[in-house]
């Protein structure tokens, strides 16, 4: 679902920051075009922001389990917590497919590639 999502997004976003470069700053389709790019800019953030949360609040559960009292409990639950340690060694990440992590990074790299797809459109149109 993540992967439609931006498949749908990032076409829009280069679309609109066109579409943006070509109206009258006067006219009222440049301010519908605004909302839009803002709210395609919006979400896609959210996107980003929240899918680093994740990953960011997986690396605490790692310290949290190291920095319990682990003589209280039994050598069952030892265990236990000792196999979530090492499953937690490596971070959750939100992946978009095979293609990019849904991160902050992420979310700046495709900000710098939509400009970089306006700047082409841009130079076509002359």
């Amino acid at each position: 679902m993540l992967f439609g999502q931006i498949a749908v997004t990032l076409p829009n976003l280069c679309l609109s920051i066109y579409l943006l470069s070509t109206q009258n700053i006067a006219s009222m389709d440049f301010v519908m075009t605004t909302q839009f790019f803002s709210a395609v800019v919006i979400e896609l953030f959210f996107f980003c922001w929240y899918g680093n949360q994740v990953t960011l609040n997986s690396f605490d559960v790692e310290a949290a389990i190291s920095t319990m009292d682990w003589t209280s409990l039994t050598a069952r639950s030892q265990k236990f917590l000792l196999q979530m340690m090492v499953r937690t060694a490596r971070p959750i990440l939100f992946r978009v497919g095979p293609i990019m992590d849904m991160n902050i990074d992420s979310f700046l790299s495709i900000m710098k590639t939509s400009y970089s797809a306006f700047s082409v459109l841009q130079s076509t149109k002359e």
